[in-house]
């Protein structure tokens, strides 16, 4: 089993109750990385609405993804969900290879973005007879 964590990237996922800065997604993103979580997560949404109606902005899920990666060394990146209606393909596929950049992954387009010499699942190629 591997254990991930969601990051707080929104909302009043902030340590004061309001929206946390880079420094407290910085700080639980490096703390995860160092006490051997397998991953951290990303929401991608624009806001969040909470059950009492009150609106909270979201910070956006690729530039944090990429931010993270630069500041830990083997966690595995993600994001919970790909909201394909909020990008054009092509940018979500140029985030996607910039992040793979950063984050120094085999694969370009996965999800979650793997870092070189990360353990994960093994890729197989099938060939038809």
């Amino acid at each position: 089993m591997k254990i991930g964590v969601m990051l707080p990237v929104g909302g009043n996922d902030g340590p004061d109750g309001g929206s946390p800065t880079w420094a407290d997604i910085r700080e639980v993103a490096v703390v995860a990385d160092r006490s051997g979580l397998e991953s951290v997560w990303f929401a991608d949404h624009f806001f969040y609405r909470a059950p009492d109606s009150t609106v909270y902005g979201m910070h956006e899920a690729w530039t944090l993804l990429s931010a993270v990666a630069a500041v830990t060394e083997r966690v595995e990146l993600g994001t919970m969900v790909l909201c394909g209606s909020f990008r054009d393909p092509g940018l979500t596929a140029k985030m996607a290879a910039t992040a793979d950049l950063v984050s120094g992954s085999k694969s370009p387009t996965a999800s979650p973005v793997r870092r070189r010499n990360s353990p994960g699942p093994s890729r197989t190629t099938r060939r038809s007879a």
